[in-house]
């Protein structure tokens, strides 16, 4: 006997992977039961517009709360008509797998940089290491100027490395004490595709290695909640939108690249 479905994720516009073919291929089933025109429903990996526009088709029918994004109430209503076949279970219990386990060390870093935002005053830059109060962090003390006084702290690209060793991350890019340049030496991919945990760099013409890394840490509609730091500040949530028009405006670093988190 074939084991049920198992729910994977949200998926939403733009989103990829293999869970998106299988339920692309059991609603695809479903609207062809009904005499529906699938035409421009593309068998891929991409969670396009045809798709998410017959997951509200889907939804309106089947008497659901209509917001187009398929979400657990979905997939079980999808699972109890029975449109998954075995070889969509199988790519749903594979993706749920690897998702299970890209996600361990993942949870970590986020984790750690949401508790550098809730518990700042243990969080205090040294290089020490240990469980006490001013022993959580690996950043470099550093004089740095700032409003002509000189104080201790450390700036966006420590923050990001100090919370992916502090993690337990095991990438080489967390061993150092931060540069952006450093940084944008990952993995380079798209908004579509990104996740809580991944930086995002702001660079432009006059600043190649970047002036600024952020932390995502949750999506916000179509913006992003994001995890800064810099200079003698506290990190921080702010939102990426935010951030992309201040360097725009006044670091003269127009474009964003967002990079994938390393979790091996």
């Amino acid at each position: 006997m074939t084991a049920g479905p198992p729910f994977v994720r949200e998926l939403h516009l733009d989103d990829v992977g293999s869970d998106v073919l299988a339920v692309a291929r059991a609603l695809r089933k479903w609207a062809v039961g009904r005499s529906i025109s699938v035409k421009s429903l593309a068998m891929t990996d991409e969670m396009g517009p045809a798709k998410v526009q017959l997951v509200g088709h889907f939804q309106q029918v089947e008497g659901l709360h209509v917001d187009r994004v398929y979400g657990p109430l979905t997939h079980a209503k999808l699972a109890a008509l029975g449109f998954f076949d075995a070889d969509g279970v199988r790519l749903l219990t594979e993706e749920h797998a690897a998702l299970v386990a890209a996600s361990q060390p993942r949870t970590e870093f986020v984790t750690t940089a949401e508790l550098t935002v809730q518990h700042s005053s243990l969080f205090r830059y040294t290089e020490a290491l240990g469980d006490g109060p001013g022993e959580r962090g690996y950043w470099r003390v550093a004089p740095l100027r700032w409003d002509g006084s000189i104080v201790y702290s450390c700036d966006c690209s420590q923050h990001f490395i100090g919370v992916g060793h502090h993690a337990g991350l095991k990438h080489p890019i967390f061993t150092g004490d931060g540069a952006t340049g450093e940084i944008l030496k990952l993995k380079p991919i798209t908004f579509a595709v990104a996740q809580p945990g991944d930086p995002v760099v702001f660079v432009g013409p006059d600043h190649p290695a970047g002036v600024h890394v952020t932390i995502l840490h949750k999506r916000v509609g179509s913006d992003w909640q994001v995890v800064n730091m810099g200079g003698p500040g506290d990190p921080s949530y702010g939102m990426l939108s935010a951030e992309a028009d201040w360097h725009a405006r006044y670091a003269d670093a127009p474009y964003s690249v967002v990079l994938q988190l390393p979790t091996p």
